[in-house]
């Protein structure tokens, strides 16, 4: 088959634009990646400032759990307190000879006590 000049140089075009076309996408696809990274750095590097701020300063210089006990015997007895009086009020009682004394001693026969788990 006899091509003309003239589309043996259309063909030399569609080729050229069709290379270019690849290139740009490849570029585009590059760009697109590079941006989805981008995205990605600054929402970890929101959420680290996120947990920082969720973080009191005090326990900032903390490494470990011992750390941060040993943070609370020492500064905050009273917190450790409370957490185990939170703890004893969760537990379910057993038998009325576990119930404070002032609760066993009722006077009226038809005081009725409700007891809260």
């Amino acid at each position: 088959m006899i091509t003309l000049p003239g589309r043996r140089k259309r063909r030399r075009e569609n080729e050229e634009n069709e290379q270019e076309s690849e290139q740009d996408s490849e570029q585009e696809s590059e760009q697109e990646s590079e941006d989805e990274e981008n995205e990605n750095e600054s929402e970890n590097e929101e959420r680290e400032r996120d947990d920082e701020e969720k973080i009191p300063a005090q326990f900032r210089s903390c490494s470990n759990m011992l750390e941060i006990c040993n943070w609370l015997v020492n500064e905050k007895p009273d917190i450790l307190n409370l957490a185990y009086q939170m703890l004893e009020a969760k537990k379910p009682v057993s038998s009325s000879s576990s119930l404070p004394n002032t609760l066993n001693n009722t006077n009226s026969s038809n005081q009725q006590v409700k007891y809260i788990a």
